[in-house]
């Protein structure tokens, strides 16, 4: 098992409460801004620490990528979820943000040719009863899965469906280089 990988989905667990509080007090354009800001001066700054040529092996076409990808699936996707979170729950979101690896499964078969085994199956369902027994605590109803507020749900389904695209139509892109170098750049892009 991965410590750090766990300690990642525990973060990411508990960003859309995090997010649904923030922006009881900060509007979610702000609230993005400064978390990118953020983001962008710490990751650059251990990037930098580690390769200060990596802002300078870019081509033309790598930048238009960056921008997209930090368009679509960086400031796009969370900007669209913080804004959904004003009209939904989190946990409706987190719900609805679990179709996201059946999203992108089923993406990576259309336009990258993946395909679809057996243990990618299992994974999807597992990951799917996991969500449904913390979102219901143990209590297998499917009344937890009412659309509380519909044009707040649509925002966060939205958000997911950016980040799909981002992940599919991004790969090539992020397969090139190391994650952090990557990520800096995309943070980058969007502060």
């Amino acid at each position: 098992m991965s410590w750090s990988a766990l300690a990642a989905i525990i973060i990411w667990g508990f960003s859309f409460i995090a997010t649904k509080v923030a922006i009881q007090e900060v509007h979610p354009f702000g609230l993005m801004a400064l978390r990118f800001g953020i983001g962008a001066l710490l990751l650059s700054l251990i990037q930098f620490s580690r390769d200060r040529q990596f802002l300078r092996v870019l081509s033309a076409r790598d930048w238009v990528q960056i921008f997209l990808l930090a368009l679509v699936g960086i400031a796009g996707h969370n900007l669209i979820q913080a804004y959904g979170l004003l009209y939904t729950t989190a946990i409706s979101t987190g719900w609805i943000i679990a179709a996201q690896p059946l999203f992108i499964t089923l993406s990576a078969c259309l336009f990258l040719r993946e395909r679809i085994t057996v243990r990618k199956i299992i994974g999807l369902f597992l990951g799917f009863f996991g969500v449904f027994l913390i979102i219901t605590q143990g209590v297998f109803s499917l009344a937890v899965f009412h659309w509380s507020s519909s044009f707040g749900d649509f925002l966060i389904l939205f958000s997911a469906i950016t980040w799909t695209i981002f992940t599919v139509g991004g790969r090539s892109f992020l397969s090139r280089f190391p994650p952090l170098a990557a990520i800096a750049r995309l943070c980058l892009w969007d502060f």
